[in-house]
């Protein structure tokens, strides 16, 4: 991770040397040092960094600290580059300001240059003790000709794949899907609940959908709505985002408290056949908020959860129907493994890759989330044996040094680490936003942009780029299309699961590349 920070030091360094020729005397040398030094110190970051995430808490505490401060390091130059760009820009708006406002910000830019100055001495400093620390430590160049991401898909597919949605693939899932049907079909003279409950990774998001878009297309009922609930929407924010699920329902409820809401959904549904989705529900009191406000004949909602109890929750006031989502069997695990793993390439496999594909689906306990992570990852390898064999002993490795790892933490965690340091920071930007939030496509990449993620190409613009990496992204299944433009399915928002959330925000944390705060998570909505 620290290899990140390095990386985008690196490439802010160098355009600044480039373009910035005024530089404070005696710093542009320095800063042409610590370039330097950061240049050749990121090859042993990528070694240290792949060693401390295959060792995961058995990594030794030398080089973890070590990796710290060289982050520390790296976020303090970003700093300083920071101010010091800031600085000159301000000195350019204030070119035509009076006399009197010239002389006070030539003082405050003087002190702000000393400031520079002694801030990028102390940096060389410590840039120097980390050099000596390394060659103490006898860190090695082992992977300086490494990567980070090995090898991407074809990039004229993945443009197609960032523009536009294909359908999930369901597989394993038919006599659920079957079972959802036929509940659906008995129709709902009195209120019913349909809920789908497993554990996270399993596919209730992916089932649920299916269905729900099958009724909306054969127009069995006179509304629909859906909400992604998660852990942080409840009350007023959970009602404003069901009534704005109702397309012809005006936006008129911004001021409104939980009383008005409830009355207004329910007089909305009465005398409607409804059909709702609370989409992955946490607490078991949930319900009986919803219940109030939801006509108790007519109405269908289904409900998918982790917790059996927030299913009966339900049966106080509705019918209850339960379905206990299962890993897939063994034979359903490798149709999904070869229809991802095999996208990009060869129909025939070879025999060798095809019992290699039998081992990695057992690592992944039949979990769909963890099989397409790692289907997704080894379809942008060659179809090498020696490839797929270096990513097995890889998953191997991380599950020897924690017993307690599960399938799909192992197949997440290999997929990040296989990414180049570019499209780790894109990833982990995810961290940034709430659980289930789902941020337009054209928003994400310029904010990426901004905050120096996208690399500059000859022959493109930063745009493009950045759609190649969202298009890899959704093509290593890590990133998930959340909303499609009806008319010809170009991807319009996208989010990542939450279990890859709960990944990331644990990721930000342990690196320090951002702090999450709690707070109102809506005030990204004006972002969506």
């Amino acid at each position: 991770m620290a290899e990140i920070a390095v990386n985008l030091v690196v490439d802010k360094l160098i355009p600044l040397l480039k373009n910035e020729a005024k530089l404070l005397s005696g710093v542009r040398g320095q800063i042409e040092s610590i370039s330097n030094d950061l240049r050749l110190m990121r090859a042993y970051l990528r070694d240290v960094d792949a060693k401390a995430e295959m060792e995961a808490e058995n990594s030794d505490q030398s080089r973890k600290e070590w990796v710290a401060q060289m982050r520390q390091v790296s976020i303090r130059i970003q700093d300083v580059i920071d101010l010091y760009l800031y600085n000159r820009r301000r000195g350019r708006r204030n070119a035509v300001a009076g006399v009197l406002c010239k002389i006070c910000d030539l003082l405050k830019s003087c002190v702000a240059r000393h400031e520079i100055a002694s801030e990028i001495g102390e940096i060389r400093e410590s840039i120097n003790s980390l050099k000596k620390a390394r060659e103490l430590y006898g860190y090695s160049n082992a992977a300086a000709e490494s990567s980070g991401g090995r090898t991407s898909p074809q990039r004229h597919y993945l443009r197609l794949r960032a523009n536009f949605a294909e359908e999930e693939e369901l597989v394993g899932i038919e006599h659920a899907k079957k079972e959802l049907n036929n509940w659906l079909s008995e129709g709902a003279a009195a209120r019913t609940v349909i809920a789908v409950v497993g554990e996270g990774g399993l596919g209730k998001t992916t089932l649920v959908r299916n269905v729900y878009k099958q009724e909306q297309q054969k127009h069995s009922f006179d509304c629909y709505g859906w909400v992604d609930v998660s852990r942080s929407l409840k009350g007023v924010q959970l009602f404003k985002t069901l009534l704005r699920s109702f397309h012809d329902m005006k936006e008129s409820n911004v001021d409104k408290n939980l009383h008005a809401l409830i009355e207004d959904t329910g007089e909305y549904l009465k005398e409607k056949k409804y059909l709702i989705v609370l989409d992955d529900v946490w607490e078991t009191d949930l319900w009986g908020t919803v219940a109030l406000a939801l006509p108790k004949c007519n109405g269908m909602i289904m409900i998918t959860t982790r917790d059996t109890g927030v299913a009966d929750s339900c049966r106080v006031s509705a019918k209850v129907h339960t379905y206990p989502l299962k890993p897939l069997e063994p034979e359903n695990a490798l149709r999904l493994f070869h229809s991802k793993a095999f996208q990009f390439g060869s129909k025939n496999p070879s025999e060798e890759l095809m019992k290699l594909s039998e081992e990695f689906t057992k690592k992944c306990d039949g979990v769909p989330l963890a099989i397409v992570a790692i289907a997704s990852l080894l379809s942008t390898k060659k179809e090498r044996v020696s490839e797929w064999k270096a990513v097995y002993n890889s998953l191997q490795s991380k599950l020897a040094s924690d017993s307690h790892l599960k399938g799909y933490h192992q197949a997440l965690s290999e997929s990040y680490q296989d990414l180049s340091y570019h499209l780790k920071s894109c990833l982990l930007y995810f961290g940034l936003f709430p659980e289930q939030y789902a941020i337009k496509r054209a928003r994400l990449i310029n904010l990426w942009i901004a905050e120096g993620f996208v690399e500059c190409r000859e022959h493109q613009t930063q745009q493009e780029v950045g759609e190649e990496y969202l298009a890899e992204l959704i093509a290593r299944s890590l990133v998930k299309v959340a909303d499609v433009n009806p008319y010809h399915g170009r991807v319009r928002k996208c989010r990542v699961h939450d279990l890859m959330h709960d990944f990331i925000v644990k990721k930000c944390e342990e690196f320090n590349f951002c702090q999450v705060k709690k707070g109102n998570p809506f005030c990204f909505d004006k972002w969506s």
